[in-house]
């Protein structure tokens, strides 16, 4: 079963704790992912902000480019 930690400024990072990720049709079990502090909270929105400027100023090819690239897939250019 897949568990996720915390994406916080291009780190994963564990959390403090865990929540389930129940599948709503079947209410299965399907996987757990982290759960932020207060604290992880707060440095993931710092460095959300803090690149924002170049993300929204990145022509739409180059940001699918890097979420491709991100996501680990072949058709990034």
């Amino acid at each position: 079963m897949p568990s996720f930690e915390l994406l916080i400024n291009g780190k994963m990072v564990p959390g403090v704790g865990a929540l389930d990720v129940v599948n709503p049709a079947t209410e299965a079990l399907v996987g757990t992912c982290s759960r932020a502090s207060e604290s992880q909270l707060d440095d993931a929105i710092d460095a959300a902000r803090g690149v924002l400027a170049n993300w929204s100023a990145m022509p739409i090819d180059g940001a699918a480019d890097r979420i491709e690239l991100y996501r680990g897939g072949e058709n990034a250019s």
